[in-house]
């Protein structure tokens, strides 16, 4: 399989993960993710024990030094992450069984001109302007490769976790954050690691277009051949993943003014050690204060961006509601000490550093999409090999192998034939589909005329599927026959019985030849007899 893998991959995966994810019997609801097991995002959100109300999950650690909640800089351990993924729902996730892309709480169409060509922006799709603060509209002219729009309705119809409505509000603001955060130079000069790692993506965006149905189409100059990778690539317009990384507009408007107006916190590791200052983490108690504290001089000052809502000259926030906003906020944390508000199917309500202790509380809002044991998948069905039939190779002549195979989905495979000998490649090539189940390895005979007679082959075989990312993988050795020696047996066979038919022909011809003589001895005779009678007559 490393031989098969090194041959046809587009990409080599340098490293084997062995792992262990204990859970004890009486625990339910718990899918196998075959990349990330029991820690990835959608496991713990439906995992439960019957007849109970409480989980109780172990971790190594609930924070070290490291562990950092901010949606800009942060999350970037495990003790972070794992606990996150409870809280946020993504937009985009992976699939558990093939690590695909697959929606969330938002639903997508691509259209797409690439690799080679370009689609046409339309005129009202914009870009943000980092110089000016503000939304403009595309340059006339502008083309893109790809489109996506998303469908944002599952995601807008319900609340956050303090109650307020999730709207474009957000994801209009939160997405400037970030696009001028890449762009503008005073804000990349503060946090440059931040800005040359997220810079690349926003380069591709050629637009936006808000549609007035729920709906975002963003233009994109990126192709790939599977579809769900461009929407995912396109995602970024909520800056959410799996664990979705965002929080409520007027959270992060808060953090923007700690970071890059007070200067007192850094969104980033690199820039809180050069500048000295703390690494912002919206789960520590003194960082919560501090947000919590501009959000009270948000509302003092009637702090209202319009120019961060306001597209095509309609603005989708409003300054009561921004003041809605702030007194939510400002609520959550009176109640629970924290500025982590998530969207998820968990509220983080309580997180004790020194205890290494965090409580989750289950969020049952009316309006959100899902319910218990939606994102549940359960365990994947692995691809088998049942049985290959094989016979011996003849140089010259087409040959066949059946392959057999069971699993879900479309199954494919593939093959490798190498010689043991030299050690080289001789051939790899696709199964034909016969049914759903059988395959057909053949070989034609161009190929079976360059094997060595009397040699053995080494077939590895490979069967896979388009919905789980298990491989089944056999080794079986097929042997090439030496016809020289049918050959030269055959040669022989034929000379001797050549010899001996001569040897009879000629027998029989000289045999032939005695018998002429005495019939025509006897004619002779006879002739002589009738000879005499006649004269004597």
């Amino acid at each position: 399989m490393s031989e098969m893998s090194i041959q046809e991959s587009i990409r080599i995966w340098g490293i084997t993960r062995m792992e262990a994810y204990p859970t004890r019997a009486e625990v339910t609801g718990i899918t196998n993710d075959i990349g990330a097991g029991i820690r990835a995002w959608h496991v713990v959100r439906n995992a439960y024990i019957p007849g109970k109300d409480t989980l109780v999950v172990g971790h190594l650690w609930i924070w070290t030094e490291r562990t950092t909640w901010n949606p800009v800089g942060g999350f970037e351990d495990v003790y972070s992450v794992d606990l996150a993924a409870s809280t946020c729902d993504p937009v985009m996730a992976r699939h558990p069984f093939n690590g695909l892309p697959i929606a969330i709480r938002a639903s997508y169409d691509v259209e797409t001109a690439g690799p080679d060509g370009k689609l046409n922006v339309p005129s009202d799709a914009v870009v943000w302007d980092a110089v000016n603060d503000r939304w403009i509209n595309v340059p006339a002219g502008t083309k893109a490769t790809s489109k996506v729009t998303f469908d944002f309705s599952k995601l807008f119809k319900a609340k956050w976790h303090h109650g307020i409505q999730i709207s474009l509000a957000d994801m209009i603001h939160n997405l400037a954050a970030l696009w001028d955060l890449a762009m503008d130079p005073e804000k990349s000069a503060i946090e440059p690691a931040i800005a040359s790692r997220i810079a690349p993506a926003f380069e591709l965006i050629r637009g936006i277009r808000i549609l007035p149905d729920e709906r975002v189409e963003v233009y994109i100059d990126y192709w790939h051949f599977e579809p769900a990778y461009i929407a995912d690539q396109a995602a970024i317009i909520w800056p959410a993943s799996a664990p979705c990384m965002t929080v409520p507009w007027e959270v992060w408007a808060a953090m923007d003014k700690l970071v890059f107006e007070k200067k007192t916190y850094a969104y980033s590791d690199t820039a809180a050690t050069k500048l000295g200052i703390p690494w912002l983490s919206l789960v520590l108690k003194d960082h919560a204060a501090a947000v919590a504290d501009v959000i009270k001089e948000m509302k003092s000052a009637a702090f209202f961006p319009e120019s961060w809502f306001t597209i095509n000259g309609k603005t989708y926030e409003t300054a009561d509601n921004a003041m809605a906003r702030y007194d939510a906020a400002l609520k959550w944390y009176e109640a629970y000490g924290l500025m982590w508000i998530g969207n998820g199917p968990f509220m983080l309500t309580k997180f004790d550093p020194a205890a290494q202790y965090a409580e989750f509380t289950a969020y049952r809002d009316e309006n959100y999409p899902f319910k218990p044991g939606d994102n549940y998948w359960g365990l994947p069905e692995p691809v088998e090999i049942v049985s290959v039939g094989k016979s011996t190779i003849v140089p010259g002549g087409e040959s066949t192998l059946i392959v057999d195979v069971k699993g879900p989905g479309a199954l494919h495979v593939k093959y490798l034939v190498k010689d043991p000998l030299t050690g080289s490649v001789v051939k790899v090539g696709e199964g034909d589909r016969v049914t759903p189940t059988r395959f057909a390895i053949k070989l034609d005979p161009d190929f079976t005329a360059k094997l060595r007679p009397g040699g053995l082959y080494e077939f590895t075989i490979a069967a896979y599927s388009d919905e789980v990312a298990f491989v089944a993988a056999v080794k079986e050795f097929v042997d090439v026959l030496n016809i020289e020696p049918l050959k030269r047996g055959v040669e022989e066979s034929v000379k001797v019985v050549s010899e001996d038919v001569a040897r009879r022909i000629e027998e029989l011809s000289k045999d032939l030849a005695d018998a002429l003589k005495g019939v025509e001895s006897a004619i002779g005779k006879t002739v002589e007899s009738v000879t005499t009678v006649n004269t004597a007559v």
